[in-house]
């Protein structure tokens, strides 16, 4: 039993190593050599556990994908409104991004190094799939447009959450984050929302603030 629990505790300390020197450096100027430092272990319990550099910033993405989704099943459980359910998901990605450098390292890998790192697809259309769950929904509920075209609308929400996202980190480490997501919402929000849930611009967006860190192991 103390065997398999140091065995989990140095997985645990090399992923944390590698979310910190990916999130730093990116996938191609990371090297094993930086991971292990930043770990504390060894080569030889870094390649126990991992096969490569890219099994590695595999297991990082897999692991950002799985707390995403903890964190957004949390964020979302006491929405009253498809449409507060969408504004609570992009807070909750929000301090994700702010917070937790494994979810950043994850995103961070998933735009970069096309065709090395393993999970880097699933990662941005599952969040796209959930972005539309949350539109489809808030049309059903007649609070955005009947005629709104979900999947389209979902996907620009996610790129307009990437490029805010973006600059907020370029230009105040995302200080700013959630004060520019609230502009976003500010222009988006008018061309979603149904004639008769117009007024709810203001409203909704001022849901996207901080969110508390969930439970998760």
């Amino acid at each position: 039993m103390a065997q398999q629990r140091r065995a989990r505790e140095t997985r645990a300390a090399i992923l944390q190593g590698a979310s910190a020197v990916f999130l730093a450096r990116g996938y191609a100027e990371t090297s094993l050599d930086q991971v292990t430092d930043a770990a504390g272990v060894t080569k030889g319990a870094l390649y126990f556990h991992f096969r490569s550099k890219a099994d590695l910033a595999g297991t990082v993405v897999a692991e950002q994908q799985r707390l995403s989704r903890a964190w957004n099943d949390l964020a979302v459980a006491d929405a009253r409104s498809a449409a507060e359910a969408l504004m609570l998901a992009c807070a909750s990605s929000a301090t994700q991004l702010s917070t937790e450098p494994m979810v950043a390292a994850g995103l961070r890998l998933s735009t970069e190094s096309i065709g090395e790192v393993p999970t880097r697809g699933p990662a941005a259309l599952e969040w796209v799939a959930e972005t539309a769950g949350h539109v489809g929904r808030a049309v059903e509920e007649g609070t955005f447009r009947a005629d709104l075209d979900v999947d389209r609308a979902a996907r620009f929400v996610v790129g307009c959450f990437g490029g805010v996202q973006t600059f907020s980190a370029l230009t105040t480490d995302n200080a700013d984050v959630f004060e520019r997501l609230r502009d976003m919402m500010q222009f988006v929000l008018p061309s979603f929302l149904s004639m008769r849930s117009a007024g709810l611009v203001g409203e909704l967006a001022a849901v996207i603030r901080p969110t508390d860190r969930p439970p998760i192991d």
